[in-house]
């Protein structure tokens, strides 16, 4: 599937969608006008970019949209107040708005394997996260709140090229974090 057809959009009570593996390159104007949708499958598109109009899917849970091409999320990110799982894994991703922290409900966060260099300081608002899987990308630092995270329960850190301060504070809190069984996977 490359595009879909405008009349797509009648379906408005349309809770879940999956649009999984096919060749979009942006998510279809239709789209943007289903407002019941819970969650969306966009993975294993040509996605490149996502634009303001996301801020449409009030009622949206889960947002699939790992393994594309995008390189940013839109501040509008933060309308979605329902949101508790969002996939951003596998993309070229080198920055996350600030807007990311206002996710208060969001408990899985995978942005793995993209181009992250930092975190928007607001990352540590999240603080409702279960799952944050941060490995392979580009950060050197990392706010200590995302240890004191209290639902935490996976934290991915590995394969990031930590400066040597960071790297000692990650061993430090991990071993804290394993003492309440929370899953910590970081280069040793």
């Amino acid at each position: 599937i490359k595009s879909i057809d405008t009349g797509f959009a009648q379906l408005k009570n349309l809770e879940q969608l999956g649009l999984y593996q096919n060749n979009l390159t942006a998510i279809p104007d239709a789209l943007y006008l289903l407002p019941s949708l819970k969650e969306i499958d966009l993975y294993f598109n040509q996605l490149k970019q996502l634009d303001n109009r996301i801020s449409t899917w009030k009622n949206l849970e889960v947002l699939y949209l790992a393994n594309n091409f995008l390189f940013s999320v839109p501040d509008s990110v933060a309308e979605l107040k329902h949101l508790r799982e969002l996939y951003l894994h596998h993309n070229n991703i080198n920055t996350l708005p600030e807007s990311i922290g206002s996710l208060s409900n969001l408990k899985i966060l995978r942005i793995n394997q993209n181009h992250l260099n930092e975190l928007p300081e607001s990352i540590k608002n999240v603080s409702r996260i279960e799952t944050l899987d941060l490995a392979g990308n580009f950060l050197q630092t990392l706010p200590i709140e995302i240890f004191q995270f209290d639902e935490l329960k996976i934290l991915s850190l590995f394969n990031n090229p930590w400066d040597e301060s960071t790297k000692e504070m990650i061993h430090a809190q991990a071993e804290v974090l394993k003492t309440k069984e929370v899953s910590v996977k970081y280069d040793e």
